[in-house]
């Protein structure tokens, strides 16, 4: 197994394509967009007891796993998806917050015209300080500043790193204090997973949707919103409620758009014997899920903090000091289970 790098540009905008070969898994990268992950192919590793012909990667085709924007919807963003949310990887109620005795006011870009959402990485360039293939993986890093940002006067450092290779994808992200006084910050990844066995692309309706996928999530507490999905501040019990996703069960008909705590630090997703399973590091100590009205995906998000953590603190809220820095990985595994 070999891996390599493919920069490439269509339709205006340059995609850095992580592959394999020969097993043809592939991350697809979009550098001017945050390092969103605009594509995401992967195998299902069989467990050691398979024959070697259903092992070997060259005799089965990748799994694209991810609902991707097409050429123009990269450009509007309808979705966030594959996005990497920062410095704020949820809401802020109206755009407003106070810290340290000081009020911030942020733009509203909130389809409803109400409250600010996912930060401003998502629409701003990143640049790639290196990239290299070689026999035991591909890899990416991409870093920038969030630097005097209407209603966030301070400076943050962001470095990603994606690595692509046998165990499956990986996102290492790395946030620095470049700034002269603390700064307030929650980070996340939008990913929206589709995991059905020959997905369109981009997924559209009336193709298949998320109904019968299996859902573990080993989150003790969910974050309470109202109808606006506006915090209270509580994070409440699971348990007997529609929101228990303990133990693995299909998703249904739900309506899901609703932060936990994951302390665990994994999330499950299973289509028949196909397994996604994404870890997440002690920094992404909460997870986001939701289901976009096609119901053609739903988005396994890891995030840092719950909604509108820059009025609820206790909601996962980061505060870095001058020169401090903090790191966090995610990673994405798929599998065949018996």
């Amino acid at each position: 197994m070999s891996y390599r790098i493919v920069d490439s540009a269509v339709d205006g905008n340059r995609y850095l394509r992580m592959e394999s070969n020969p097993g043809g898994e592939y991350a697809v990268i979009l550098p001017e967009y945050g390092g969103s992950v605009h594509q995401l192919a992967l195998h299902e590793k069989e467990d050691e007891k398979a024959d070697e012909s259903r092992r070997a990667p060259g005799n089965v085709e990748a799994k694209k796993l991810l609902e991707n924007d097409s050429a123009e919807e990269i450009r509007q963003n309808p979705w966030f998806r594959g996005r990497i949310l920062f410095p704020f990887d949820d809401r802020v109620y109206k755009g407003q917050y106070t810290f340290e005795g000081q009020s911030y006011q942020l733009p509203i870009n909130d389809p409803e015209g109400q409250d600010a959402l996912h930060g401003f990485l998502h629409s701003q360039s990143l640049k790639c300080s290196s990239h290299e293939g070689g026999k035991n993986r591909a890899r990416v890093v991409l870093e920038g500043d969030i630097a005097d940002k209407p209603g966030y006067p301070f400076h943050l450092h962001i470095k990603v790193e994606y690595i692509l290779d046998a165990d499956g994808f990986h996102l290492d992200i790395k946030i620095h204090n470049q700034g002269n006084g603390s700064a307030p910050f929650s980070v996340g990844w939008h990913p929206y997973f589709t995991l059905f066995t020959d997905p369109a692309e981009p997924i559209r309706p009336p193709g298949p949707n998320v109904d019968d996928l299996q859902l573990l999530l080993p989150s003790e507490g969910y974050i309470e919103t109202d109808e606006k999905q506006l915090p209270s501040g509580l994070v409440l019990p699971v348990k007997n409620t529609e929101l228990d996703f303990r133990n693995s069960r299909a998703i249904g008909q739900m309506q899901l758009d609703h932060g936990f705590v994951n302390k665990e630090g994994y999330m499950e997703l299973c289509n028949g014997n196909t397994l996604l399973r994404i870890l997440q590091s002690e920094l992404f100590s909460y997870s986001q899920v939701f289901i976009p009205p096609h119901r053609s995906s739903v988005a396994l998000e890891p995030i840092s903090a719950g909604t509108d953590a820059f009025n609820f603190s206790q909601l996962g809220l980061r505060v870095l000091s001058p020169g401090e820095s903090v790191r966090g990985t995610i990673s994405v595994l798929l599998s065949r289970i018996r």
